[in-house]
């Protein structure tokens, strides 16, 4: 072996210096690299024949400027093309070096380096270079393509996928170095055969010694890639063993590596190392941890601090391996125990290195209890197995909760530590958390792209039915993740749900008000999403969890801000005293603080008017309330008023001011109040300025109309019914329909001073809103045998018929009538249109034709409705014109009187008692 020959020159291991070519070997055409001219048949660009093109390179390469370097050499390539493709090799490993690249960058530059150096040894096969390329190139493959996936597979366990990353980048460098090594031996040989005078010049060059230094470098990067080629193999793979056998064989062999003091050889404590990784992988652990003792205690006691650190590393991983030895032994107590002395070694700074390091602890503490669980249950003893199991994952545990700002870099570890297959009944609770986790986040922020969200869900809910009880700690995070997974699922209202249940379970929760701020935000979000199925639902959740986040977290800077947004809620509600109370909290600095002002003003406005409403309105009350809201809507209108007048240009207030104003107007229209002339002098205020708000010039014209009704002003409140129609077409049947009822029912009140005219204008005025509201419902109701439209034509009917308009009344009586005959119509409906065409006939003289149907209803109607009454007392009076006996009426209007004494009330015992005297006196002049 070549190692043997050469372990004397160890210093030499670790040097760098590049190789030096031997004089008779270098072709004459063929310039080295770095310094290659240009042909004899090509004109040098001009920028070569103005300066050094060599200096001007390396000036590009060591100012980091590799993608200028890299485009002058594509625009003005060297004559050489393996000086070309070297020069862009060096500008790809300065882009590899780049600190301020991306590492996915970085590393992509790194593999196209040595694809570059792969070239150029195939391409340069006589090329004496080429043992220094292939060192290179099988030096960077192991020691730096190769570095994040053994080191992934030596300190954490490794995925399957850093297996076979790492199997591809040593199967090209052990071959390489074969490669290297055998030719190596051959030009050994080619040198032993120089002539003195010969070996003597070439010595002269340094070539001799630099191919002396290369080969044990060359032997010893072996050893350790045979090492690392075996990580990526299986247990049962014969190769693996076979290499690991080749490794400790080659550090055996002659003992220089293992027995030269590290000062000297400087690679000691690696050799131990490397031997001691060796053995345990074999079996051997005597002789394990013979080697990895060794290595602690030779780095222990170096005097050089410089040197310390430098296989600081070594020292780490040595330990880690003395944990595993005992672990492999079945010596589960001795494993924890060397676990402590790794754990002191670390430290408990909160270094990004030193927390890889402490997760590295704690995964072997959670492997060592998995082996002691597993032993302990094939030997029966399954309560203890079970501890163990737990102790197994609260291992990690406590390093996720000691150091929540690393816990989803934890949380990928052991994710990606999980078989691809594995199901949710085979993991842990810890690993179902990470796992959860893990596909939610990478490095520890939140991916735009999450591929499987329906799977990451699957795992939550899994966890919550199976494991919640036995890591309750784990519980609030599993929740938020859930709820995470949800929202990438488009499961908004899931999501949401998700949060206020973590909120309400588990306030202490580290994120309970960062969650409580989602759920509000998502219900938010379904709220403005008005294909919603479920409005009401929605609502409900956007409800719930701005009253989570205002109420368990009053003070916070969230719940002052969404205060107003939740007294929107109430105010959209209904639940104006709510609504006015949150309002009121709102603080100053809010931005919509002059907002909550106004809109507390208007929900104590609207709960006035809503409880003034009421049949069992308290009149003391309302009363009491209406003063309290005059007062405070008076000073905001005074403050609003002098910030106006402080203001220049626009009056961000005055929108509010004409609001509150026409709000002011509305209360004084309570009938609790009876100030209708106070509300009139309030929307004088407003005339003609609000033409531009549809929704307040509509409210507008309905107070004036309120207004005017109340005082009896009803040829001015006539004129305004159409504007009020105009300015709200939508909703003005409603207002015009109680302005109707109402006045019907005062006017059906019986009065001692009724005046014959104000009667006529009252009958009037009723008929001018039955038209308009007849108009409205025509307008909306296309159907003109719908029942809104029947009953507005009833209803203009009858206001006909009180106007005196009779034979319009009959007309459209009649009209009503015919259409009955179809049967169309309930009874009630069919009663008033009968009886009011019966009137209208009875008005107009037409006793003939009215009678039959006043007779009619007489039988048809119960004893206790004033229409039976009113329609006996029109049939009475029908014969009587008519000039039937007079006995006969008498005999019914006395009979009904023995029978019913009050005779139909008040209204109708006195038209009785007057028929009875006229029916006598005809009888008494006969």
């Amino acid at each position: 072996m070549i190692l043997a020959r050469y372990l004397l020159i160890l210093p030499l291991l670790l040097s760098a210096g590049s190789f030096v070519q031997p004089v008779q070997q270098s072709p004459p055409h063929e310039s080295r690299a770095g310094d290659a001219s240009p042909s004899k048949h090509a004109e040098p660009p001009a920028e070569e024949r103005r300066l050094n093109v060599v200096i001007f390179r390396e000036g590009l390469r060591r100012l980091g400027l590799t993608e200028i370097l890299e485009q002058h050499l594509h625009e003005f390539p060297p004559s050489n093309p393996i000086a070309t493709k070297l020069l862009l090799r060096d500008a790809r490993l300065a882009a590899a070096d780049d600190e301020n690249r991306t590492p996915v960058e970085r590393h992509q530059a790194l593999m196209e380096a040595n694809k570059l150096l792969g070239e150029v040894i195939a391409e340069a096969k006589d090329d004496p270079r080429r043992f220094q390329w292939r060192f290179d190139l099988a030096h960077s493959l192991v020691y730096d393509e190769a570095e994040p996936y053994f080191t992934n597979i030596l300190y954490r366990g490794g995925t399957e996928q850093d297996r076979t990353e790492l199997a591809e980048r040593t199967g090209r460098a052990l071959a390489a170095l074969d490669r290297l090594i055998e030719e190596l031996s051959a030009e050994y040989e080619r040198i032993d055969q120089m002539s003195i005078a010969e070996f003597e010049r070439v010595e002269r060059t340094g070539y001799v010694a630099a191919v002396d230094a290369l080969a044990p470098r060359a032997e010893y990067l072996r050893l350790w890639t045979w090492f690392y080629d075996s990580l990526a193999r299986g247990r049962e793979d014969p190769q693996r063993l076979t290499e690991l056998t080749h490794v400790l064989q080659g550090l055996e062999r002659e003992g220089t590596l293992l027995e030269t003091d590290h000062m000297q050889s400087r690679v000691q404590v690696q050799a131990l190392l490397l031997a001691g990784m060796a053995a345990r992988r074999i079996n051997d652990p005597a002789a394990a941890r013979s080697y990895l003792d060794r290595a602690v205690r030779v780095a222990d006691k170096l005097s050089d601090e410089e040197e310390r650190d430098r296989v600081a590393w070594a020292v780490t991983l040595a330990r880690l391996e003395r944990v595993r030895t005992e672990r492999d032994d079945g010596k589960f107590d001795a494993a924890l125990r060397e676990l402590d002395r790794l754990r002191e070694q670390i430290g408990r700074d909160e270094s990004p290195a030193t927390f890889g390091l402490v997760l590295v602890a704690a995964l072997e503490e959670r492997n060592t209890y998995r082996d002691r669980a597993a032993v302990l249950s094939a030997s029966g003893r399954s309560n203890d197995a079970r501890k163990a199991r737990r102790e197994s994952w609260l291992a990690l545990e406590r390093v996720a909760r000691r150091s929540p700002r690393h816990r989803n870099e934890l949380y990928a570890l052991v994710s990606g530590l999980v078989p691809s297959d594995a199901t949710p009944a085979s993991l842990d609770p810890f690993e179902l958390a990470a796992v959860l986790a893990a596909a939610l986040y990478e490095d520890g922020d939140a991916t735009d792209d999450v591929r499987d969200a329906g799977g990451a869900v699957a795992v939550g809910k899994y966890f919550l039915e199976h494991a919640a009880t036995d890591a309750p700690d784990l519980v609030p995070e599993v929740l938020f993740n859930l709820a995470a997974a949800e929202y990438h699922r488009g499961r908004l209202a899931a999501a949401a749900e998700r949060l206020l249940t973590l909120v309400h379970d588990y306030p202490q929760f580290e994120h309970a008000q960062r969650a409580a701020v989602l759920a509000v935000e998502l219900a938010g979000e379904l709220r403005r999403d008005e294909t919603h199925a479920d409005r009401e639902a929605v609502q409900t959740l956007y409800q719930s969890a701005l009253e989570t986040l205002v109420r368990g977290f009053a003070g916070t800077d969230a719940a002052e801000y969404w205060r107003f947004y939740l007294a929107q809620v109430y105010e959209q509600n209904d639940e104006f005293q709510s609504a006015a109370e949150e309002y009121n909290r709102v603080v100053p600095s809010h931005e919509y603080a002059e907002e909550a002002r106004f809109r507390r003003l208007r929900c104590l406005a609207l709960k006035l008017l809503a409880d003034a409403d009421k049949p069992d309105a308290d009149v003391v009350a309302i009363r009491a309330a209406a003063a309290s809201f005059l007062n405070l809507q008076r000073d905001y209108l005074q403050r609003a008023t002098a910030d106006a007048a402080e203001s220049r240009g626009d009056d961000p207030s005055a929108s509010r001011r004409m609001r509150l104003r026409l709000l002011t107007a509305e209360v004084h229209l309570l009938p609790q109040l009876d100030q209708a002339r106070i509300a009139l002098d309030n929307l004088g205020e407003l005339e003609g300025k609000l033409d531009a708000e549809p929704e307040l010039r509509a409210r507008y014209w309905r107070a004036r109309l309120l207004a005017l009704e109340q005082l009896g002003r009803l040829d001015e409140a006539g004129r305004v019914v159409p504007l009020f129609v105009d300015a709200d077409p939508v909703r003005a049947g409603a207002t015009l329909q109680s302005l109707y009822d109402g006045l019907v029912e005062r006017i059906d009140q019986p009065r001692a001073d009724k005046g014959i005219v104000a009667a006529q204008r009252r009958a009037d005025f009723l008929l001018l809103l039955a038209r308009h509201i007849d108009a409205w419902v025509s307008r909306r109701d296309p159907a003109p045998d719908s029942y809104e439209r029947r009953a507005a034509a009833l209803q203009l009917a009858e206001a006909y018929l009180r106007a005196g308009k009779y034979q319009a009344a009959k007309e459209r009586f009649s009209a009503l009538v015919e259409h009955l005959a179809e049967g169309s119509a309930s009874d009630d409906f069919r009663t008033r249109s009968e009886l009011g065409l019966a009137e209208s006939l009875y008005r107009l003289d037409d006793y003939a034709a009215a009678l039959p149907i006043f007779n009619r209803w007489v039988t048809a109607l119960p004893d206790g409705d004033p229409r039976r009454w009113q329609a006996l007392l029109r049939d009475l009076q029908c014969r009587t014109t008519q000039g039937q006996d007079p006995r006969d009426v008498l005999k019914v209007i006395r009979q009904q009187r023995y029978l019913y004494p009050d005779m139909g009330g008040n209204r109708f015992r006195s038209e009785f008692d007057r028929l009875e005297r006229e029916n006598q006196r005809r009888l008494d002049t006969r």
